[in-house]
């Protein structure tokens, strides 16, 4: 059985919509997975939804934790 383990979570969201991706690791498999969620109040469902896993180059993995910062902080001047 494998292991994952959670690497990195990040997040953006107004009042009416949310997004997020979150980054795992394959412990034994040496190799890593992302899956991008988001939540939007026009949605039939009240939890955000997940897509499914996929896996990654793990080079990739730091040009999307820094996308992501970017992207945090952003939302976070916005709404301040």
């Amino acid at each position: 059985m494998t292991e994952m383990n959670l690497v990195y979570e990040g997040n953006w969201s107004t009042y009416e919509e949310w997004g997020g991706v979150r980054i795992y690791e394959d412990s034994k498999e040496e190799c890593f997975y992302i899956s991008y969620g988001g939540y939007c109040v026009m949605s039939d469902s009240n939890d955000p939804e997940w897509d499914e896993l996929e896996i990654i180059a793990a080079s990739t993995v730091l040009e999307i934790i820094d996308e992501w910062d970017i992207i945090e902080k952003e939302n976070e001047e916005y709404w301040g």
